[in-house]
């Protein structure tokens, strides 16, 4: 967790800057940005600082990303089960609750059934929670114990990371938003 956050945290100034010296418009650094950086409030951060046009492209990207989770976990939740590789004899669900809850949620506020004052009360909690949960994450994230546990896991997080920012901006280049 403390890796995540330490190098999503890098991405907040780092993407749109990455974005800006390769000449990209507004929508397709918010692309970038949701393709590569690691939270939903750091990308929130990071594409709110270059306009309205990136924060509506970054958060749909990383929603879809968030939403791609679901048949993942599931695929490698059936790998686990059919090798056997689950210890203690319990089977995790293939889908965990909360990615049902998040699947559950996005339809339906798609579905326009929630009147738009509902939508606005929660959407000043969301940015509530959001911030609590960023403050708290930021609280649990110990330096010191990151060092402890050696180079090579942040050498392996900083490896993901630059995999991470390559792919997206080769993703971004050859395929901008419309």
């Amino acid at each position: 967790i403390g890796l995540v956050v330490l190098f999503g945290t890098l991405m907040i100034p780092l993407m749109p800057a990455v974005g800006l010296l390769l000449g990209m418009e507004e929508r397709s650094i918010g692309m970038l940005i949701g393709a590569s950086t690691h939270e939903v409030a750091q990308v929130v951060a990071a594409s709110g600082s270059v306009g309205a046009g990136a924060l509506a492209v970054a958060v749909t990207v990383k929603l879809a990303r968030v939403v791609l989770l679901a048949p993942i976990i599931a695929g490698v939740g059936l790998y686990m089960r059919r090798n056997q590789l689950v210890q203690g004899g319990k089977n995790p669900p293939l889908i965990p609750l909360f990615v049902l809850g998040f699947l559950a949620a996005a339809v339906l506020r798609t579905t326009g059934v929630l009147p738009e004052i509902l939508l606005s009360a929660a959407a000043s909690l969301q940015t509530l929670l959001l911030a609590a949960a960023m403050f708290a994450l930021g609280l649990e994230v110990h330096l010191r114990g990151m060092l402890k546990s050696g180079g090579r896991a942040l050498l392996l997080g900083l490896l993901a990371t630059l995999v991470i920012i390559a792919v997206s901006i080769a993703g971004t280049l050859l395929l901008p938003p419309a």
